[in-house]
């Protein structure tokens, strides 16, 4: 059955940060020596995720783990961008020069969601901690001990 996509982006967007030395290059996801990461959701037809997971598609409706509520920053569910950059990295966690960790990623994930001041982001961390657990193993396995976001794009 295929994954439910809720999500379509449709513009690059990204974020600088402190992972610095790490370099990667896929059709949806580029992650530059200076730390700065970006999903090129202006590829294509632009890049399309099922937010925060695990969702189904049932009788035509998408349902599963609620995106919170819209930020008025945005205009976008206060986890849009968090669960996007998770996605991205997540998707891409065994492509060959992989340099992102998924304690890194899933680091990323948890600031994202408290600098969009969601409320449940420490269920959420723990939830992707958790989960991401079962999805197979990763090319990187370093990981930095703190991560910060620096600056982002919207």
């Amino acid at each position: 059955m295929a994954r439910p996509y809720k999500f379509k982006h449709l513009r690059a967007d990204w974020i600088q940060t402190n992972l610095v030395g790490k370099n990667f290059e896929s059709v949806w996801l580029r992650i530059e020596p200076n730390g700065k990461i970006t999903v090129k959701g202006d590829y294509g037809a632009g890049y399309a995720w099922d937010g925060c997971s695990p969702k189904i598609k049932l009788f035509g409706k998408i349902i599963g783990t609620p995106d919170g509520r819209i930020d008025p920053n945005t205009n976008k569910p206060k986890t849009y961008y968090a669960s996007m950059f998770h996605d991205a990295i997540y998707q891409f966690k065994r492509a060959d020069g992989m340099t992102i960790s998924r304690k890194e990623s899933d680091m990323i994930f948890k600031i994202m969601l408290r600098k969009s001041n969601f409320k449940a982001w420490k269920l959420y961390y723990r939830g992707v901690r958790w989960g991401g657990s079962f999805l197979g193993k990763w090319n990187s396995k370093q990981t930095q001990k703190k991560i910060e976001i620096l600056e982002y794009s919207w």
